[in-house]
Parts: C-alpha cells; structure tokens; sequence
C-alpha cells in the first residue's frame, strides 16, 4: 500500500488536503503545528521547514490612483489547528515528516490537521493521556452561573486519568481525584528515571498528611552503599515492614501480634537483640529446647518469670549470665547444660529442681545476697548438680 494519498479532494464545502509536518511537537498539549500542503506549493523542493520571509510588494491603490508598497509574510507552510476526535485525550506527540490529513473549510483562513497513523516509524518518544472529568458535584447540579461552569477546566485535581510519558518525564501515572466528593484520592506512579514503583493514597481534606504507602526501590543506596533492592510498606500511623536488601526491618507504633496456626521458626546465623521497654510475658503448653552456640547474658531490672506446662530443655556452648532482681520459674522438668561458665546473680530465686550440667568453669553466683555452690570437678567434664545451684529452701 503506498503511504501517499491523492492531493485534496473536497466535500460540502471542506476541502481535504494531504500535508507533510513541517515541524515537531515541541511542548505537552501542543495544538497548532506548522504543515507543508504539496498542492499548496506544487514547485516546492528540498527541505520542508519554512520559518517564512518578509517580501516587499507593489501594488496599484485603485482609490488613490497611486502605486503603494508594502510588506507581506511570505510562507510555504500553513499554521493548522488539531482538529481532534477523541475528547478525553490529549493531542498526540508529532514528528516532522508525518503525514496528516489537512482541512480548511469553504477556502477561509481557518486549517485543522489530524495524524493519519501512517509514519510510526519516524516516532521517537511520545507523550500520552487519557482522562475522564470527575467535576464536583455543585457544577453538575447547576447551582453555578453558566459562565463560571465553562470556565472550569480540566486538570490533575479534577480528573481520573492514566497518563503514559516516555518524552518529558518518562514516567507512567495513574490517579483519581477528589473533586467530587471523594474521601481519599489514589495514585499509582511508575518512574524508571528514578528507579522506583510507588502506591499510595491521601485524605482529600488533608493531602499534606502521612499517608499509606507502598514504594519499590530497584537501585538504592544505604549509608553509601548499593542495595539488592528494597520494598517499603508504611501506613499512615507510621507502622513500617521494609525489605532492604538483605535486610528486614519491621516496626510496630503500638502491638505486635503474630499468630501462627501450626509452627514458628527464627533461626538467625549471627546476634539476636530484644528490647522490651515493658513487660514481656511468654506461655509454652509444650517442651522448649534452646540450644545456644555463643553465649547467654540476661540482664532483668525487676522480674524474671517463665511458666512451662512440660519440659524446658538448654544447650549453651559459650557462658551462661543472668543478672535479675527476681527469678521466678516453674517446670515440670528443667535440664540446663553450659559448655562455658554459669553464674547467676539474683535477689530472690524460686524455682522447681533443675538438672544443670557444667562441662565449663564455674562463675560467682549469688541469690538472696549468699552465694551459692557450685563445683566442677574437672574442667572439660560433666559435673551434675542437683536441686536448685543451693538456692535457699533445696
């Protein structure tokens, strides 16, 4: 199929011309482009831009009798107007060299063109918008002039739209509005000049206020360094679940609960921190097996109580520390073994026999301001020790 169609051709007093863009597209929602019309300017060759010329002319003044000159604009292009068809659309990205259908009507001085779809090839970038009017709802009920209601225009704040940008932003947005009416209002961005996906909503009487959000990083940096990656969920009260490369951080402003309908794993390869400002209670209807590689040191300012309704089983490879005020505990069988050194220091101990088995040395410890014994027989051999370390009342 050949991508030339016939000249003009003219109907109902609208004439029909084929045009060569003589220019591009050089700002967002540009209307008017300058078009070379070949049965315009028949003899033309060479380049098709036209910045025009001033010609001087004389002419004959039929009234005064007189010859007079003056100066005109000579050009070889015309300013056409886009025409349009699709209403909640804005005009299309040109590029010189497209063809387009031109129209002037009954030979005035008014030209429209409209993009013929013929020339993709010549596209380089685009920028594409589609929009429908979310107007408040005081306009659509009429209780405005007529002519303040023309003069409402449609914009970002007063539209549902999804615009596509690979030309000035690159960027693809989604929003709504809250024009009419609407409590929140909802937007969807994706940027890759910025590496980043983001979700997240605003209260229509307050868009300045902390929203809900979700934002994907493709290439941060933390502290300087490049991550693989990081996801962010935040609510509005300020709740935060981030995954920063290898790392998860999770932030509750007020309760935490975690439930689990079967089984609850943590394992972690190197420290394990937990601060608690408050109170912290933990409930086992069944057995705890707690093996520790490295070493345990406990530091409680008051109370420490642990209930078990079955076994509570500790295997420590390092040191064994606890330093508290008061160590509360009751199981129905307690079997501790410390490869390294086991003190204890508290004011108050009581607590249910335990079986504790020292294959280390043996630190100071102390309960109720008297210390307690504790022997190993050989360094490196098991030594059993009975009751409670000569807690007072075993």
């Amino acid at each position: 199929m050949s991508n030339v169609l016939e000249d003009s051709f003219s109907f109902q007093h609208i004439s029909f011309f084929w045009g060569i863009l003589a220019e591009s597209t050089t700002h967002k929602n540009q209307r008017k482009l300058r078009v070379y019309v070949p049965v315009l300017t028949p003899m033309r060759n060479g380049d098709i831009s036209d910045k025009g010329s001033i010609e001087t002319i004389t002419l004959f003044n039929v009234v005064t009798q007189a010859e007079e000159t003056i100066d005109v604009h000579a050009t070889r292009t015309i300013l056409a107007d886009y025409l349009g068809f699709q209403e909640d659309c804005d005009v299309p990205d040109m590029y010189k060299g497209q063809q387009v259908l031109v129209m002037n009507y009954h030979k005035s001085d008014k030209w429209f063109w409209i993009p013929m779809e013929r020339d993709d090839y010549i596209k380089t970038f685009g920028h594409c918008r589609i929009r429908c009017a979310d107007i408040s709802a005081v306009h659509k009920m009429g209780t405005v002039d007529e002519e303040e209601e023309r003069q409402v225009n449609l914009n970002d704040d007063n539209t549902y739209y999804i615009e596509i940008d690979t030309k000035y932003d690159k960027k693809i947005k989604i929003s709504t509005s809250a024009s009419d009416g609407e409590k929140y209002r909802y937007f969807l961005k994706l940027d890759p000049t910025d590496h980043t996906v983001e979700i997240w909503d605003s209260l229509a009487a307050n868009p300045m206020a902390p929203h809900n959000t979700i934002r994907i990083e493709s290439d941060p940096t933390y502290s300087g360094d490049m991550l693989q990656g990081r996801i962010t969920l935040q609510n509005e009260a300020g709740c935060t679940l981030q995954l920063q490369g290898p790392d998860v951080i999770l932030k509750a402003v007020r309760d935490l609960t975690i439930v689990s309908g079967r089984n609850t794993v943590i394992e972690a390869d190197g420290d394990m921190s937990v601060e608690v400002m408050a109170d912290t209670e933990v409930k086992l209807h069944g057995n705890l097996l707690r093996k520790v590689f490295g070493f345990i040191k406990a530091e409680v300012v008051g109370l420490y109580t642990y209930l078990f309704g079955n076994n509570r089983v500790e295997d420590v490879v390092g040191n064994y520390t606890w330093n508290c005020t008061n160590y509360v505990g009751t199981a129905a069988n307690m079997d501790t073994t410390v490869q390294g050194i086991y003190a204890l220091q508290s004011s108050t101990i009581n607590e249910l026999a335990q079986n504790i088995t020292i294959i280390g040395s043996v630190g100071t410890s102390i309960a109720g301001g008297k210390q307690l014994t504790l022997t190993a027989k050989n360094i490196g051999t098991s030594t059993h020790i009975y009751g409670c370390c000569g807690c007072p009342g075993h």
